[in-house]
């Protein structure tokens, strides 16, 4: 373990912060499909776990919005495809993890919406729902008229986060 003085993406304050993990020379995007006729080159980055002892937040101190900002302009996906398995897998997901009696009416911010399928599970229950992806595979996917959801083509991040901040009921990252 290692104290870094580092500042904390939540609360924003710089203190003396404890790294529990770290690993280097890790792939940025692990599961990001290689075609038969290329190699991998997949972008390599650093993981260094850290406690905020302020305010308790645990996040990756070594995190690199460029890099993962390239990630996320090429046709990088981390969603699954819609096949019957995997809706039934999201479908289990919002029905016995989160849970749908707490979705009736609440106002639910979705971190990592991929293809939006999982969106407007969501939103079939939520009053609105406010997705994030920055993937550019998806910028031309549209919330097909739903009014409960708000598309944004870009990172969750702490200016989102006070920007609607007292506007969700439920937080959801996959």
């Amino acid at each position: 373990m290692i104290t870094l003085k580092t500042q904390c993406p939540v609360c924003e304050v710089a203190s003396e912060n404890l790294s529990f993990l770290e690993i280097s020379d890790i792939p940025a995007a692990p599961n990001s499909p290689v075609r038969k006729e290329q190699t991998r080159k997949d972008p390599l980055g650093r993981l260094s776990i850290t406690l905020c002892k302020f305010c308790g937040h645990i996040f990756n101190q070594a995190f690199d919005k460029e890099i993962i900002s390239k990630i996320y302009a090429s046709d990088y996906s981390s969603g699954i495809p819609s096949t019957p398995d995997a809706l039934q897998h999201l479908e289990g997901i919002l029905n016995n993890v989160v849970g749908v009696e707490m979705l009736n009416d609440a106002s639910i911010i979705e971190i990592g919406a991929s293809d939006y399928t999982f969106t407007h599970m969501l939103a079939m229950h939520a009053s609105k729902v406010i997705a994030f992806e920055p993937s550019k595979l998806f910028t031309d996917i549209s919330s097909t008229g739903n009014s409960r959801i708000e598309k944004i083509s870009d990172f969750f991040d702490s200016k989102s986060a006070i920007r609607l901040k007292g506007q969700a009921d439920v937080v959801v990252i996959r």
